[in-house]
């Protein structure tokens, strides 16, 4: 059973040779212990893809443009972004930086082509146009990596509750 945040503080505190607090949130002396607690966890879901955040979208997007899902923190994959165009089956082409997108938008591309594809702040941008039948699919890392005392599944990016845990192995 994974530990709660006020066990991994008390726990913390034991190993610190500080008093053992009764409560982590709101409570004073657990301030800079909880800092500490989120900035591992924080550190944790940055430095590796961890399986059980991992989280594959199938889109159908009918549009040039796909925001990305509130609980995106990264993509998978071996060039750390792979859309794959699922009517062609084939990845698409990019992510593209700023240069080559704008370049693509003014010079175009013949027809057949893979499509292509850049991120453009929390926007996935696909040229040419998919049609109302393309599907798209990608795999990404989510940034809730907290799961709520009344939950069982990791849906929080931040501490609500004492009770709360993480989805990280406890001797993390």
């Amino acid at each position: 059973m994974a530990l709660t945040l006020l066990q991994i503080i008390q726990r913390s505190a034991v190993r610190l040779g500080i008093q053992r607090p009764t409560a982590a949130l709101n409570s004073t002396p657990s301030n800079l212990l909880v800092e500490l607690t989120r900035e591992t966890g924080e550190d944790l879901l940055k430095r590796h893809d961890w399986q059980i955040l991992r989280e594959r979208l199938t889109i159908t997007p009918a549009a040039a443009t796909i925001a990305l899902p509130a609980n995106f923190d990264r993509f998978v994959g071996p060039g750390q972004g792979e859309l794959w165009d699922l009517n062609l089956d084939v990845p698409c082409r990019g992510p593209l930086d700023a240069f080559a997108w704008d370049a693509l938008n003014v010079r175009g591309i013949t027809a057949g082509s893979p499509p292509y594809w850049a991120l453009v702040g929390r926007v996935i941008n696909i040229y040419p146009t998919p049609g109302v039948s393309d599907q798209f699919f990608y795999t990404y890392v989510k940034n809730t990596w907290i799961t709520p005392s009344a939950g069982s599944v990791a849906t929080l990016t931040d501490f609500a509750n004492d009770a709360d845990t993480t989805i990280f192995p406890d001797d993390c």
